[in-house]
């Protein structure tokens, strides 16, 4: 590509960070998401076109791009080494999201092999019952501390595990526990907490209000308990848990907005997110949720210079973009 054309994009215009949902099928049942009814069909993404587009990616990404490979499960798909082996050898930061379901010493050992090192992991809460409820399957829980096992034991330490937990009506009082685990715990590095976003059942506005929602969201009179909680995160990223909490401060003060009211914009600067990338498992590519194209037919290289990605620029600029795309995207919240 003509590299003259990263001279017209400003420092957060330019791809910092991006996931790709390689596939839209999960061995889980989450009560928050619904791609465990999805099957495999040919418009999924092939491990070959993740690679191309990866090859494409790098020439455009800025330096340290974080590459977040997810689902659905990811380790669902086949052959998923030989993606996280080339994206490596490009010089962009793999890093896998799993449930830990399929994570076994054997997997564990083919992961390390391939150079992946950094994963992220749900964890809704160290109460067996809770998180086994969330995601929909009895056995989660163990399954997270075998996958935990699995790992440590074959990387001797050397691996980089983040939890995942989102904020959900009965595990938002035990958060602050889950980072003190968090830190205490050599097996892994640190939690990011996320915001609840509108279940992929739903599209009403006011979807935290829905019937779906009666046991994510908490419900309005525990609105104020949730934003203490917050408040006590925001505290402890403040005094001591500065890297065992990976979300910043400023985003964890999004989330009281967002939690007030999840249908309206939080008042963060919103035009660090021009350079989040979005990649679905059929190859729609968006930015911060704004469709450009699908990579299947287009080079990123051409997408992310087009007319339709100037009018995501000015959509997001101005906030007219949802604000459940770019709440969890925590670099957006970074300083620049």
């Amino acid at each position: 590509m003509n590299k003259t054309k990263l001279l017209t994009l400003k420092e957060y215009e330019q791809p910092f960070f991006g996931v790709m949902q390689l596939l839209h099928r999960c061995n889980a049942r989450c009560r928050m998401c619904n791609m465990w009814l999805g099957k495999e069909t040919p418009e999924e993404l092939t491990i070959d076109q993740a690679m191309t587009f990866s090859s494409q990616l790098a020439e455009i990404a800025r330096p340290g791009f974080e590459f977040n490979i997810l689902g659905g499960e990811t380790f669902m798909k086949n052959d998923i080494e030989r993606l996280i082996t080339h994206v490596n050898s490009l010089g962009l930061l793999p890093i896998c999201s799993t449930n830990g379901f399929l994570i076994t010493e054997e997997k564990a050992r083919s992961l390390r092999d391939s150079g992946l090192v950094h994963y992220t992991m749900s964890l809704d809460s160290l109460r067996p019952d809770v998180h086994d409820f969330y995601r929909g399957t009895r056995g989660a829980y163990s399954l997270v501390r075998s996958a935990l096992n699995n790992l440590d034991k074959v990387y001797h330490g050397k691996q980089f595990v983040c939890m995942v937990a989102i904020i959900m009506k009965n595990n938002f009082r035990e958060l602050p526990e889950l980072a003190r685990w968090a830190k205490a715990d050599p097996r892994v590095c640190s939690v990011s907490f996320l915001a609840l976003t509108n279940p992929c059942w739903t599209f009403e506005k006011e979807w935290h209000k829905h019937k779906s929602s009666q046991h994510l969201w908490p419900d309005d009179e525990d609105i104020p308990e949730v934003l203490d909680v917050i408040k006590e995160l925001i505290w402890m990223k403040q005094n001591g848990f500065a890297n065992a909490i990976v979300n910043s401060v400023e985003q964890l003060q999004a989330f009281l907005e967002y939690y007030k009211d999840p249908t309206k914009p939080v008042s963060h600067d919103y035009r660090p997110f021009k350079g989040y990338v979005m990649v679905k498992s059929n190859g729609d590519l968006s930015m911060s949720g704004e469709m450009l194209g699908n990579i299947k037919k287009t080079d990123i290289r051409d997408l992310w210079f087009s007319l339709d990605a100037s009018g995501a620029r000015h959509r997001i600029e101005q906030k007219n973009t949802n604000v459940e795309i770019i709440i969890n995207c925590k670099h957006g919240f970074e300083k620049y």
